[in-house]
């Protein structure tokens, strides 16, 4: 995988770059400045001090031709970047890099902090349940409506399967303990005594094909977030995200997806609809 350098670091090297002749002017005038201080110039001291008097002046002008240059190249990079996105706008082709999210970007609280419908699809979820562990409890105290669908763990065809569907060589069991441990972390969830929404979990017979966040999906608003599975790989899932306002068909596909897994959950008899603190399921 190509490695490449966090962004903070690519913006300090930048500014370094584009200040370079002016951090060297401050410099030599400092110098020169500091030296007359402790050792002020005399008449013996002209000649000298001419010279860095003229260093000074070039690299004042050096200054002056390098920002320009640097400006020059910045405005010729956004107008290729510029022409290039009209041309792909007018051909109707877009680059994988533009539609799949940045491998870190990431769902956070704030994406989630005033939803009413929260549903969440994959096939462990456990770092994403643990993660959101605090904001899923908030939500669901004022009302908000949480779904989860994960892999089924006592089903052993898939428990067997597992292990080769997926980076390492965890046993079946490690998986198993894993899925156990995100049903654990769901039923920690409920931080109020009596929380005014819902919370369920959807234990899947088979391995989903991409997993899911679906925020408010039913609401002009909505968002679902897409990440598709890859093989045998540590790399991040491919990620995109869709709007119920401008992306209509592809985004009614998805949500009937959500449907059409969560019946699946029913139809197994899978379906575990969590109470609050305090009750018991019956």
């Amino acid at each position: 995988m190509r490695w490449s350098r966090p962004k903070w670091q690519q913006d300090l090297a930048n500014y370094f770059l584009d200040n370079i002749f002016d951090f060297l002017t401050i410099a030599a005038s400092v110098y020169v400045v500091i030296r007359h201080q402790f050792k002020p110039y005399g008449q013996n001291d002209i000649a000298e001090l001419a010279t860095w008097i003229l260093g000074v002046l070039g690299l004042l002008a050096v200054s002056g031709l390098w920002e320009r240059h640097r400006r020059l190249r910045n405005i010729e990079e956004l107008s290729i970047q510029t022409n290039e996105a009209v041309m792909r706008k007018l051909s109707g082709q877009v680059r994988a890099q533009d539609f799949f999210w940045d491998s870190e970007k990431k769902i956070t609280s704030h994406d989630i902090e005033h939803a009413t419908d929260i549903y969440v699809v994959g096939m462990i979820l456990n770092r994403t349940v643990r993660d959101n562990l605090a904001i899923f409890g908030d939500r669901v105290a004022t009302g908000a409506n949480l779904k989860f669908i994960v892999v089924d763990s006592e089903n052993d065809a898939l428990m067997k399967i597992m292990p080769f569907r997926s980076y390492g060589t965890k046993p079946s069991a490690w998986w198993q303990n894993r899925i156990q441990q995100t049903m654990g972390h769901i039923e920690d969830i409920p931080n109020a005594e009596k929380p005014l929404g819902t919370l369920a979990v959807g234990h899947l017979p088979y391995f989903p094909s991409f997993g899911m966040w679906l925020i408010d999906p039913d609401k002009p608003h909505g968002q679902i977030i897409v990440e598709i599975y890859h093989h045998r790989t540590a790399d991040p899932n491919p990620t995109f995200s869709l709007r119920a306002t401008d992306d209509s068909y592809w985004y009614g596909f998805f949500r009937k997806q959500f449907d059409l897994l969560w019946q699946s959950c029913e139809d197994s008899g899978k379906i575990v609809n969590l109470l609050p603190i305090g009750q018991k399921t019956p």
